[in-house]
């Protein structure tokens, strides 16, 4: 059986974006990280590996706040998208059971990146 185990985190960052068009001016946002892996083993009742996900998803959290992203993540663009397949990438690197990364910026605006 899997199960789906969700971390969120978030962290405060500058970006600029060509869309919307509200921010192709340098300005912050508070982004919200919704990462989702599946796992299949319980031990002791607990999703063994979450711990190990947890604490990378705030590491990479702790990595952008504060930060200007055009700086940080390689690209011109800098949208909801964009910083989700970033995270998407550093994370694949170590959880292979990766399925979902979704970046919100707080205004009820997301972008996300799935397993397909």
């Amino acid at each position: 059986m899997q199960y789906a185990y969700v971390v969120s985190n978030t962290f405060d960052a500058t970006h600029t974006s060509w869309f919307p068009a509200r921010c192709t001016l340098l300005h912050g946002h508070r982004f919200t990280v919704r990462v989702t892996a599946m796992f299949e083993e319980l031990d002791n009742g607990v999703v063994r590996g979450v711990d190990q996900l947890e604490e990378r998803v705030a590491g990479l959290c702790a990595e952008l706040d504060d930060r200007d992203l055009s700086e940080m993540i390689p690209g011109d663009e800098h949208t909801l998208n964009r910083i989700a397949a970033y995270l998407w990438e550093r994370l694949a690197r170590e959880f292979k059971t990766l399925y979902e990364v979704e970046v919100c910026d707080g205004k009820a605006a997301c972008g996300a990146i799935l397993k397909l």
